[in-house]
């Protein structure tokens, strides 16, 4: 899915772009063309393939808004301060019940992160890995051929850079290194230390 939404980039980029161009010029002749985002940045924020690698999220969707409001539910019709006062009583507990959670977690990772690891662990032998150095490696799967770099966390699926966590490829490489231990190859935001920290 990644591969085919890139991969039209080009065309749509070529065929509604200049349509959009020429919506906007039309449409509103006040426009900031300097403030506006180009084509391509709009694209970019709708292709999960696309999206910046700051923020590490698995999730396809992040619904952080609806579940936000439906937490706060009737704080939301109070004046600001008792709004916020509310929120304030609503977090407290949630954020206690987290801590005391994280101080009996053992492993390296939170056990979220641990079982997605468990899972791609399992699903290793669809593909194969053919290597370069101890850490590229070039990986044929079912959804085609990816480039895999270990040591920058890199593939070029952008699965890995993008979640924070190895995708199917660089799994089937680091499952055919002797050793490895796979809690080097996820972004430190998955770290029990980093919970905690939060």
């Amino acid at each position: 899915m990644w591969r085919i939404r890139g991969g039209r980039r080009s065309l749509i980029r070529s065929v509604d772009g200049d349509l959009i161009t020429q919506a906007q010029a039309v449409s509103n002749p006040l426009l900031d063309i300097q403030n506006t985002q180009s084509f391509d940045s709009q694209e970019s924020n709708n292709i999960r393939s696309m999206f910046g690698t700051t923020a590490k999220c698995t999730h396809l969707t992040n619904n952080v808004v609806e579940s936000f409001n439906a937490f706060i539910g009737d704080a939301r019709a109070k004046p600001i301060i008792f709004c916020i006062d509310a929120i304030r009583l609503k977090i407290m507990p949630k954020i206690n019940y987290r801590r005391m959670s994280a101080e009996r977690w053992k492993g390296v990772l939170v056990p979220e992160a641990q079982k997605q690891l468990m899972e791609l662990s399992k699903n290793k032998g669809m593909y194969d890995v053919h290597r370069s150095s101890n850490d590229r490696a070039e990986v044929d799967g079912p959804e085609g051929r990816w480039d895999v770099i270990l040591s920058e966390k890199y593939c070029s699926c952008r699965r890995w850079q993008v979640t924070g966590m190895p995708c199917n490829y660089a799994a089937a490489v680091i499952a055919h290194m002797r050793n490895a231990r796979w809690e080097d190859y996820v972004d430190e935001c998955y770290s029990v230390a980093r919970y905690k920290a939060a």
